[in-house]
C-alpha cells in the first residue's frame, strides 16, 4: 500500500487517517460565510477542506486558500473543467479531485493528472472497468499519487445501501490509499469506514437545515472528528 505526500501530511499506510470537511460550491461566493465554516473545520481538527471549482473565481479562491493557510488547513479543490487546474495550479493547490460525475472523462482526468499532485478520484458513479480506465489514465500522464474515494451517489445515502467493505475491495485490488466520502446521517459511517481501514474520510460542513441532513454543522463537527479519532484509537496498528 502506497503513502502519499502533500506539503503538510502523508495519506495512506503508516499515516492517521485524513480528514476533510467538504464546503458547497454556494459558499465560493460567500466568503464571511465560507470562513466561518472553515473556521469550524480547523476548530474541530480537521486536516483539510475541499471547495469545488464550479462558481469561483481566482481571487476569491486566493482569499480562502489564504485564510485556510492561516488556519492550517490544506484547501483542496473537486475541479470539473480544464480550464480551472490551470489557474488552481498557479495557486499551488496541493490536491485536486476528480468529482464522481466527472471520473468518466478521461481527458479531464489526465489533464489534471498532469500537474503531478496528488489526485482524488472519487467513485460514487462507477463501475470497476471505469475505475481501472481511470487509474491507468493517470497513471499514463505520469503520475502515480493516486488516491481512491469510494462514496454511495445519495444524498442522504443509506446506511443499509453504503457497502463499506467495498474500501477493502479497493485497497486490495488497486493498492493505493482509499477514502470514503460519507452522504449518509450520523456519524457512524464514518467511524465504520475508520475501522475497515479508510485512509480519508470526508463530509459536507453546512449551516444544517432539513434539506441535508447528511451534512456536519459548525456544532457538530467537533464531537465527528473526535470520534474518528477514538476509533482510530481503538482500532491500534498490526
Amino acid at each position: 500500500m502506497k503513502s502519499i505526500k502533500t506539503k503538510k501530511k502523508s495519506i495512506g499506510e503508516g499515516s492517521p487517517c485524513f480528514i476533510a470537511a467538504g464546503i458547497a460550491e454556494e459558499y465560493n461566493k460567500n466568503l464571511d460565510r465560507a470562513k466561518i465554516l472553515i473556521s469550524a473545520a480547523a476548530e474541530a481538527g480537521c486536516d483539510a477542506v475541499r471547495f469545488c471549482s464550479k462558481g469561483i473565481s481566482k481571487e476569491s479562491c486566493r482569499k480562502i486558500f489564504d485564510f485556510c493557510q492561516e488556519k492550517n488547513l490544506i484547501f483542496y479543490v473537486s475541479v470539473f473543467e480544464e480550464k480551472d487546474s490551470e489557474w488552481l495550479a498557479d495557486i499551488d493547490i496541493p490536491i485536486f479531485k476528480i468529482p464522481s460525475e466527472k471520473l468518466r472523462d478521461l481527458f479531464l482526468v489526465e489533464y489534471v493528472a498532469k500537474r503531478k499532485k496528488p489526485i482524488i478520484l472519487s467513485l460514487g458513479l462507477a463501475s470497476e472497468k471505469e475505475i481501472d480506465r481511470a487509474v491507468t489514465t493517470v497513471y499514463k500522464s505520469g503520475n502515480e499519487k493516486v488516491i481512491l474515494q469510494y462514496c454511495v451517489f445519495d444524498y442522504p445515502a443509506k446506511i443499509e445501501k453504503l457497502n463499506l467493505k467495498s474500501i477493502l475491495y479497493c485497497k486490495k485490488n488497486f493498492g493505493v490509499p482509499v477514502g470514503f466520502s460519507d452522504h449518509s446521517e450520523g456519524k457512524e459511517a464514518s467511524c465504520l469506514a475508520v475501522a475497515l481501514g479508510a485512509d480519508i474520510i470526508e463530509k459536507h460542513l453546512d449551516f444544517g437545515g432539513k434539506k441535508r441532513p447528511y451534512c456536519l454543522t459548525p456544532e457538530t463537527i467537533g464531537e465527528w472528528v473526535f470520534q474518528i479519532r477514538r476509533t482510530e484509537k481503538a482500532v491500534g496498528r498490526a
